[in-house]
């Protein structure tokens, strides 16, 4: 084959980036959210999902002009039964849902129905199932001035995980806004007028950071997780449905052999036993990592009669420093799903959250695995699609397999 005349390099190169695909989700009309300080927060924490769910009702009938809800799972028909109740009254409510928990769930789908023809809007996050993103979000927002985050789902059987959730009234509801009109936005939603910002409350001592995940593009749970391990000179103790990241493990290694007390309980859902060794679910490997390289772990003493979860996904930091939100702590809540945590900077705060993770060591915590059958490592309450992996089949990553392989050179992007 004869060219003739020069070949351009740089037509070749310009051609190649006008053929590059666009971002499969964009933030429209404004840049990627940093991650956000404000002060000035009142804030309470909710422990497991009874707690939880009673503020969530509290708030939702104390709402005076919009509620936004984004929620990865929605089975609760209490929770869909007052949110038509409150749009009856004239109330604007706004309702983002993931599409796949919909798709494979007849109890969603009934959920979805009934909130629609109650005057309720709902969207559907446009996931990306090719790439894995979901979107994870357990976030409740009232009239832009109160926040409900953390890590449980509105689903039939979340009343009985052990979790942990945090109201906060203040400037944070701001941003909260923001990040669930950028999602109504994308998903479909028609434009609307936000109320009024929050403002920092008298009585509000906390100082938050928020991060986001999603899709590669917002990475910002992970700073903050690897940032507090590092800054952490006292104690670091974690509650975790799923731990697997490789720089995290290797960090918390780390903080344990300058001399900090790191503690963790992991959950046992879906762990087998093979020959005397924990196998598949990546907290089996990070158990065994963790403990071989001297770090105390333990699996948190689930009650298996009712298929309670460790559904828990924060950490504790020197007391005064908490990290919760819907984020695991593995390639996908870091990198993939849609999240949002935040980071609180509260003496307050912190001090109910390590007595609340000391309790649990002591009285609810296992060195070893039962023999009893364990709960299932779904997150969500209904049956996976034939072709999905039955465990963990939205947050879950190459477990962990030995210490040494944490020095190895990562490859995640």
């Amino acid at each position: 084959m004869h060219l003739s005349g020069p070949i351009s390099v740089t037509g070749i190169v310009n051609a190649a980036r006008s053929r590059r695909k666009k971002p499969d989700i964009e933030w429209q009309n404004e840049p990627k959210p940093r991650k956000y300080l404000t002060h000035g927060n009142k804030v309470t924490p909710f422990f497991d999902g009874k707690e939880m769910f009673s503020a969530a009702r509290t708030m939702v009938e104390s709402a005076q002009s919009l509620i936004q809800v984004e929620m990865y799972q929605f089975t609760d028909k209490e929770m869909a039964s007052l949110l038509v109740r409150e749009a009856e009254k004239g109330v604007k409510v706004q309702v983002i849902l993931d599409p796949n928990q919909t798709q494979y769930d007849p109890d969603a789908q009934e959920i979805v129905e009934s909130l629609k023809d109650g005057g309720v809007e709902v969207c559907f996050y446009p996931v990306n199932r090719s790439r894995g993103l979901i979107d994870h979000m357990k976030l409740l927002i009232v009239d832009g001035k109160q926040v409900l985050i953390g890590g449980t789902n509105w689903g039939e059987r979340s009343h009985g995980n052990h979790d942990a959730n945090l109201k906060v009234e203040g400037p944070l509801a701001n941003y909260c806004e923001k990040v669930f009109q950028n999602g109504w936005r994308v998903s479909g939603g028609e434009e609307f007028d936000s109320p009024r910002k929050a403002t920092m409350q008298p009585d509000g001592t906390a100082a938050i950071r928020a991060g986001m995940t999603e899709l590669f593009r917002i990475k910002q749970i992970k700073d903050l997780a690897l940032e507090a391990i590092a800054e952490a000179r006292k104690s670091i103790y974690l509650e975790m449905f799923c731990l697997s990241d490789k720089k995290v493990i290797q960090a918390l290694i780390e903080a344990h052999n300058r001399g900090v007390d790191v503690r963790v309980l992991l959950a046992p859902n879906g762990v087998q036993k093979e020959e005397g060794r924990t196998s598949w679910n990546p907290n089996g490997q990070t158990f065994e990592t963790l403990r071989e390289a001297g770090v105390p772990v333990k699996w948190y003493d689930v009650d298996r009669t009712t298929d309670q979860k460790l559904h828990a996904k924060w950490g504790v930091f020197d007391g005064d420093k908490v990290i919760l939100g819907s984020a695991n702590w593995t390639f996908k809540g870091f990198y993939i799903n849609r999240e949002t945590s935040v980071d609180v900077r509260d003496e307050k705060t912190g001090s109910l959250f390590q007595s609340h993770f000391e309790e649990c060591w002591r009285n609810h915590s296992l060195d070893k695995l039962p023999e009893a059958p364990l709960p299932s490592g779904e997150e969500s309450g209904g049956a996976p699609p034939p072709e999905r992996t039955p465990l963990f089949i939205s947050q879950d990553l190459e477990p962990v397999k030995s210490l040494q392989e944490l020095s190895a050179s990562e490859k995640q992007p």
